[in-house]
Formats: C-alpha cells, structure tokens, sequence
C-alpha cells in the first residue's frame, strides 16, 4: 500500500469518528434540494463548532487535494455548509479561495462570487457531500463561464447517486474519502 493510500485511510477513519461521535448521520424522511428523498441526511454544518474536528476535516481536505489533485490556483466551496471547510482548507493549502453564493434570481447583474478568477484558473470545487453531481455541475458551470478551468471536485461522502459519472462525463474527477454505505455499516441503528 503506498503511503498515500494509508494516509487516506487514516483520514478516513478519524473522518468515520467524528460522524459517529458528532452524531452527523439523520435518520427520517428528508427532502433533498433537487426533489430527490432520501432516508439519511448527512448534516456537517454543527462541525465547524468543534475547533479540533474542524481542524482534522480541513486536514483531510486538503490532504485529499495535495496527493490526488496537486495544481489548482484557487479553491471553492459550494454554498452554504461547505463554506467554512473550503476556507479552512485554503488557508491550510496557501491557495486563494473563492466565496460563491447561491444564484437568488435568474437573469441577476451580480457576480455570484467574491474573489478574482483569472482565466485558466485551476479552481478546485470542495463540498461535503456529493450525491446526483448537479449541483456541483452547476457551480462547474458558473466557474467554467467565468474563465476557470474546472477538472476536480472533492468531498467527504459520495451517496453513491452518480455524481461520478454526471460530473465526468463533463471532465471533471470526483474525489471523496467515504460512500455512504460505509459508514452506515459503522452506525448502530
């Protein structure tokens, strides 16, 4: 096993620990934002208030970025609960990091983002968790238009929805440390 692979192990766990510990795993009846529903919500958003996870999740990212990803010129994070990771990481990576808001109105003047994207910036896209891909589609869509060059998304959980397959079929390599099933097979239900 290359020392790559046993780091990402190693992240993994610590990244299983805090979602069994911090209780991020819901079970019900959830309404996700494309329509879709789904029995289990992963909700990363309580993280940020425990500085030593906090720490360890942008750690990871940022791992997962050096070792599988290597050239990027900026970072962002999908809006709103992987805003906190994308800026932590950034810092943790020296790169710059690039705010993008959620598009309110269709046919708005205003930029989406904060930050400067120069064309052929290598923009990686960060969220938490990746389940059908559209919505980091979209946000790959957005930068695209704006001159970045977008070929990497990464994020902690794949739902296994086909993100994947939606986000390379546009160029763009999905990179992720758990699949859902893993870590429901972790959770004492």
């Amino acid at each position: 096993m290359s020392e790559w692979l046993k780091i990402k192990k190693t992240h993994a766990e610590k990244l299983l620990s805090i979602i069994v510990e911090r209780q991020i795993v819901k079970k019900g009846n959830f309404a996700l934002h494309l329509g879709h529903s789904t029995e289990y919500y992963l909700d990363f958003r309580l993280v940020p208030s425990h500085p030593n996870d906090f720490a360890e999740v942008c750690a990871a990212y940022a791992d997962l970025i050096k070792n599988e990803i290597i050239e990027l010129d900026a970072l962002t994070g999908v809006a709103y609960s992987a805003i906190p990771f994308a800026a932590g990481t950034s810092v943790r990576l020296n790169v710059p990091y690039i705010l993008m808001e959620k598009i309110e109105k269709e046919g708005s003047l205003r930029t989406p983002i904060y930050g400067r994207i120069k064309k052929g910036d290598r923009i990686v896209i960060l969220d938490d968790v990746s389940a059908s891909g559209v919505t980091l589609l979209c946000v790959a869509s957005i930068l695209r238009a704006l001159g970045g060059v977008v070929k990497d998304a990464v994020v902690l959980v794949d739902r296994e929805q086909g993100a994947d397959k939606v986000l390379s079929e546009q160029g763009i390599n999905l990179h992720y440390y758990l699949k859902l099933n893993e870590i429901l097979a972790r959770i004492p239900y």
